[in-house]
């Protein structure tokens, strides 16, 4: 299987596509930012949105 298009979503469209969204919800609670960093990289979150959501979220 190969890598999704996730071209033209949002993060929450694509972790709730990927079926990642429990799995980031439980990470952004736990304040697990090694967790959620690593979703964001599975959904092909760009490096800088992905720091500014860590650092706003946690």
């Amino acid at each position: 299987m190969g890598k999704r298009d996730y071209g033209g979503m949002t993060v929450n469209e694509r972790l709730f596509a990927s079926g990642l969204l429990d799995d980031f919800d439980r990470a952004l609670s736990n304040g697990d930012k090694a967790a959620i960093e690593e979703i964001l990289e599975k959904v092909d979150v760009d490096p800088n949105l992905a720091k500014s959501i860590l650092s706003d979220g946690c």
